[in-house]
């Protein structure tokens, strides 16, 4: 069973381990029952004496803003809550999309690199036409035999001078 006392500004019933009141937004102090340090309501063990609290978990309980309590007052601050949370849920909606759309940018890119270094062929190189090829071969093989017989001409020549030494 909880235990419960009551908020000594407003006489509002509130469980032990609170932090603040519920009705007027009071903060409470605690202390050690046995050695009367002044201690957190988070805390299980006295930190000055070291012996168990014996009080529950405390809930978190947001306290009320300081100004004049009227039943319109109090509907009005929760419609200011209300209207406060659509707005952070458009902001994560907002980031949501674009990190969606990041990553199917991401993905995109690449599937495109992975198709165009591994899957499509290569483009097809320029080459001659057989024909072509074969004109192109005789001319260099003509041009080779006609060099190779101004060499040898010219070393035949030479040699000839040379025996005559």
């Amino acid at each position: 069973m909880q235990q419960i006392f009551l908020c000594p500004t407003c006489g509002a019933q509130n469980i032990v381990g609170q932090e603040f009141c519920q009705s007027c937004g009071q903060r409470f102090q605690y202390n050690c029952p046995y050695c009367g340090a002044i201690v957190d309501s988070t805390l299980i063990n006295c930190p000055g004496c070291r012996e168990s609290l014996y009080w529950p978990t405390p809930q978190k309980v947001k306290p009320f803003p300081k100004q004049a309590v009227t039943q319109r007052g109090r509907v009005e601050v929760e419609e200011e809550e209300e209207e406060e949370k659509p707005e952070k849920k458009k902001s994560d909606l907002w980031l949501t999309g674009c990190l969606g759309l990041v990553i199917i940018a991401i993905l995109a890119l690449g599937a495109y690199f992975i198709y165009d270094n591994f899957i499509r062929k290569p483009p097809a190189t320029h080459e001659l036409p057989p024909a072509s090829e074969n004109r192109m071969n005789i001319e260099v093989q003509a041009a080779l035999s006609e060099f190779s017989e101004t060499v040898s001409a010219s070393m035949s020549l030479g040699i000839e001078a040379h025996k005559d030494v």
